[in-house]
């Protein structure tokens, strides 16, 4: 499992204290102390060193607790300063182009296609750079509210962003409050969410209006199924789906007069819930995304904080910014989490193996085999249950399902030349991750 995190770096000077919920409660990044950047360089010149310095911070940081890659959110020509911190460092990055920014366009019409593709021609000229993110050798690309692109264009638009960009592996931000649409999803190579809160003036699927008041554990079942069925869609097409956590979040130092509801942190409680629930969308080879590791504004941040020395505390308020479950600065609680979660995480499914299996029942076998790799993973899952899994009498007709995929799958990995005992000894190692829930997931994977 790759971990990754978004990163920004569009600040404005002097701007922060006043614009966050943190600047207001007098907690500031940790790393404002040893160089002043989101105080006096928020813009981010990079030409700055202590900007760089902050950045190699946040990059340590990222490589020390566990996060894999950063989808940064920044113009071309700051690109190159960071990828080579990223490459010092040891970590991956792209970028997570901001659609509606680069379009100027609230809703993308079929006019404002051409700015995207001229963007793309910039970003490609870093796909080469070491420490560019690839998937599958394939350099990564991510695009934030592509559901905001017209249904009219979103066909064309990804075709030209394709061509223009080659070989490339594209990050779509299309899970939101909707019935999921397959002829927009197969467009691309993953889907995500960048953040599934939503205003209390937006409305959902089918007129529903959220629940301002719905908060933690209550704000992940509400979210639940409409995640679900774009997990589901995504899978029966073959795309990816990387799941979202976020700490928390908290607009109404920048946005005081939407008045926006807040998720607060309670803390650190809401992040760990939050990482729980993703679970269920997450195998050996899955990708989770955070949100974020410093957007500051909407107070999504995981990037270290501490309460401010007296000399810093200049802002008091007696606006209502905050609630009592989300004031207390969480120091490296939440790296910590990730860190942690991480190292015990244990998958209990192989998603490549679900989506093989049921294409095999819709094409012919020779098109989902796929590398050698994953093929042996699939004839020792297809193993574990016909030798292994105990299965009820009333499932024979199940058991004798599995058994005839086992067989089509076993005979081509003879041909590609593994033997029998190889694929037993893979059996064993992908037991552990079916050690609960087992027969309710041999029929989620042949659903």
């Amino acid at each position: 499992m790759l971990i990754g995190a978004h990163y920004y770096a569009w600040y404005k000077n002097n701007n922060w204290q006043q614009k966050t919920i943190r600047g207001h409660l007098q907690q500031l990044p940790i790393t404002q102390f040893e160089n002043n950047w989101y105080r006096n360089s928020l813009s981010f010149p990079i030409s700055d060193p202590n900007s760089l310095a902050t950045v190699r911070q946040h990059f340590e940081w990222c490589k020390q607790y566990g996060i894999d890659f950063l989808f940064v959110s920044c113009n071309k020509e700051e690109l190159l300063p960071y990828l080579d911190l990223a490459e010092e460092v040891g970590i991956k990055l792209s970028v997570h182009i901001e659609t509606l920014g680069v379009t100027q366009e609230k809703k993308v019409e079929k006019e404002a296609i051409g700015k995207l593709v001229f963007h793309a021609t910039r970003v490609k000229e870093w796909f080469n750079h070491p420490a560019w993110f690839h998937i599958d050798g394939k350099p990564v690309v991510a695009y934030y509210v592509t559901r905001q692109i017209s249904d009219d264009c979103i066909e064309d638009a990804i075709a030209k962003l394709r061509k223009v960009f080659g070989p490339v592996h594209i990050f779509g931000d299309e899970v939101w409050w909707q019935t999921p649409k397959p002829n927009r999803l197969k467009l691309f190579d993953t889907i995500f969410a960048y953040n599934m809160y939503i205003n209390k003036d937006q409305k959902m699927d089918k007129g529903r209006v959220v629940n301002p008041g719905v908060t933690g554990q209550g704000y992940l079942e509400m979210i639940a199924p409409y995640e679900k069925s774009y997990f589901e869609s995504a899978r029966a097409l073959g795309v990816r789906f990387a799941p979202t956590v976020l700490p928390g979040y908290n607009d109404r130092a920048v946005r005081y007069d939407s008045d926006h509801y807040i998720l607060p942190r309670e803390k650190g409680l809401f992040f760990s819930q939050y990482l729980d629930y993703a679970k269920q969308y997450l195998a050996e080879d899955s990708i989770l995304l955070i949100t974020s590791f410093n957007e500051w504004y909407e107070d999504s941040q995981i990037e270290p904080v501490l309460e401010a020395f007296p000399e810093y505390k200049a802002f008091q308020t007696d606006l209502n910014l905050f609630c009592e479950r989300d004031f207390e600065p969480y120091g490296f609680s939440h790296l910590e989490t990730i860190f942690s979660f991480k190292q015990t995480f244990k998958p209990v499914i192989l998603a490549p193996l679900a989506l093989k299996i049921e294409q095999v029942v819709k094409e012919s076998p020779q098109n989902v085999f796929g590398s050698d790799k994953e093929l042996l993973d699939s004839c020792a899952l297809l193993y574990y249950h016909t030798t292994v899994l105990p299965i009820l009498e009333t499932d024979r007709l199940l058991k004798q399902d599995i058994q005839r995929k086992y067989y089509t799958y076993a005979e081509e990995a003879h041909k590609r030349g593994f033997s029998a005992k190889q694929i037993k000894v893979r059996a064993k190692e992908l037991a552990h991750f079916f050690k609960v829930n087992q027969d309710s997931l041999i029929r989620e994977t042949l659903k």
